[in-house]
């Protein structure tokens, strides 16, 4: 709620394709958890020209007549900051005026193009707003057209629609590509490695996705004497080559996250870091984190050790690759392997066992052409390697949390640490999945 009027406030609303918004109450409402109130529902009469994602004040309207179930009305009465002010589209003639109808699916207005020039109809463009328009009197929002990408259905016009549309930096700032140049004679001579465990001499292998230009992480074994097994998971130590304040640490908290799109790459880090000094390439050294486990043939740990590490992959595989060596049982790396995934699927069951849920779905992927149009789509097969690496990250981020929280309590010193967990879930859609299970034949009861 504002202090000027208690009966409104601020917040961030959805909208949808045809112009109905939705936002969520304010937390303090009723001293209740904003996740246990319901939305309310801005008619598109009452949506006062605000788009999806804008912020905006809100003023609940319950005396007005509701065609949208139980929910109740509010009213937008100012849009105080907009979410977007640029937006990709494909461009439209109407007579002598043009129109950008935009990509975005919650954009529920066209866009009125301000131009002395000829526009290529059935472009795809990038419009800048310069004026949001009159809602009350029926005015579109207008701008004005920054660049023209090319045909719609044109491969590469699409991709750059794509990014241009999710504002994805593409190119990184001439500061942060100076630093990496300085990067490009580096080698594992420059490094005192002697406060780091030496892996190099144990048989280490990636097992990654065909078409994976790095590979961040990578597994390596060995039999000890006393019968058992050492199993090191490893990941690229990237805070070795980024430097808090530097030019690359402020560009890679800018971006967050290296995006995947179908056909390229876009990295959070520059190439010399993301596809060379931080990817675990085979037959060369590489400095890492690691997580190293002593386990018992029956999948039991009974040593474990995190720290950093230097490294030296011997082989790269594909999950397919990798899955051949453990079929076939006579390859080079077969042994390892087939230990390996034993060893996983028998933490596997167990984590089934303790109420573990698997949720993953069918996915697919495109065989490109050479000019990255999709040549066919099937659906990717899923083979015991890709359980395989997904149950040894799952151990080392479950085992690193427990010594983190035993860090804390024996040496009784807060550790700063991020927690990845999932939330409780909602009771009321706990009772709705009741009902759909129950229609199928199946017991569901929900505790009290």
């Amino acid at each position: 709620m504002t202090k000027d009027n208690p009966d409104q406030f601020q917040a961030t609303i959805s909208t949808t394709s045809t112009g109905v918004g939705f936002v969520a109450p304010p937390a303090k409402e009723a001293e209740m958890d904003a996740d246990d109130l319901d939305d309310y529902v801005i008619p598109e009469d009452h949506i006062n020209g605000a788009f999806d994602g804008d912020v905006v004040l809100v003023r609940p309207r319950p005396e007005l007549e509701n065609d949208h179930g139980d929910l109740t009305i509010a009213e937008v009465v100012s849009v105080v900051r907009r979410a977007k002010t640029t937006f990709v589209g494909t461009v439209q003639k109407n007579g002598d005026t043009y129109f950008l109808l935009p990509d975005k699916k919650d954009m529920y207005e066209d866009i009125f193009i301000h131009t002395d020039k000829d526009l290529p109809d059935g472009h795809k463009a990038v419009v800048e707003i310069t004026d949001w328009g009159r809602p009350e009197a029926g005015e579109n929002p207008s701008g004005t057209v920054s660049e023209v990408l090319g045909p719609k259905g044109d491969h590469e016009v699409e991709m750059q629609s794509i990014i241009k549309a999710k504002d994805i930096e593409v190119d990184f700032p001439q500061p942060v590509m100076d630093e990496a140049a300085k990067l490009e004679d580096w080698s594992i001579d420059q490094v005192d490695v002697s406060d780091r465990r030496d892996f190099r001499e144990v048989t280490t292998m990636t097992i990654d996705p065909e078409t994976a230009k790095d590979f961040d992480d990578g597994l390596s074994f060995r039999e000890l004497d006393n019968d058992n097994y050492e199993v090191g998971i490893h990941i690229a130590d990237v805070s070795h080559f980024v430097k808090p304040d530097t030019a690359i640490d402020q560009e890679a908290r800018k971006r967050a996250f290296s995006v995947y799109l179908v056909d390229r790459t876009i990295p959070m880090l520059p190439p010399i870091l993301s596809n060379d000094l931080c990817s675990l390439k085979p037959d060369v050294d590489r400095l890492a984190f690691s997580a190293v486990f002593e386990i018992t043939p029956d999948a039991e740990i009974v040593d474990q050790w995190f720290g950093k590490s230097v490294i030296h992959s011997d082989k790269r595989f594909n999950y397919h690759e990798a899955q051949d060596q453990i079929d076939s049982g006579t390859d080079n790396f077969s042994k390892q392997l087939q230990v390996l995934n034993r060893i996983a699927q028998t933490l596997r069951d167990r984590r089934f066992d303790n109420g573990s849920i698997d949720f993953h779905g069918e996915e697919v992927e495109f065989d490109l052409a050479d000019d990255g149009t999709p040549k066919a789509i099937t659906k990717k097969d899923r083979v015991d390697t890709h359980k395989m690496i997904e149950e040894y990250m799952l151990l080392a981020n479950r085992e690193i949390a427990r010594e983190i929280k035993r860090m804390t309590e024996d040496e009784d010193e807060k550790h700063f640490f991020m927690y990845r967990v999932h939330g409780l879930p909602d009771r009321d859609r706990l009772g709705e999945l009741g009902v759909f299970l129950r229609a199928l034949g199946y017991d569901f009861e929900l505790e009290e």
